[in-house]
């Protein structure tokens, strides 16, 4: 596949210590997509929510959130991508 530089380059800043991900989008792999699947699903369990709430913590997890919800982003991207490519 070939991918934009505007997409590498936002997937590597989502996951700048993640050497996998950019070797395989640097490489032109379709397997980003699945480490972008693994990736988009919200990081906090409910009872860590709870806590956070309980002891003022709400933006730790508006900030959890926000980052679930670009990586959807990034995700749904490459499935454009992928479908226009390779499907």
């Amino acid at each position: 596949m070939e991918y934009p530089k505007s997409f590498t380059e936002r997937v590597k800043a989502e996951f700048p210590d993640w050497e996998a991900i950019h070797k395989n989008l640097d490489a032109g792999s379709s397997i980003v997509g699945r480490y972008l699947d693994d990736s988009r699903y919200f990081g906090m369990r409910p009872a860590d929510i709870v806590a956070a709430f309980n002891e003022g913590r709400q933006e730790e997890v508006k900030k959890e959130a926000e980052k679930c919800v670009r990586r959807e982003k990034l995700y749904a991207e490459w499935s454009k991508l992928y479908k226009e490519q390779v499907a």
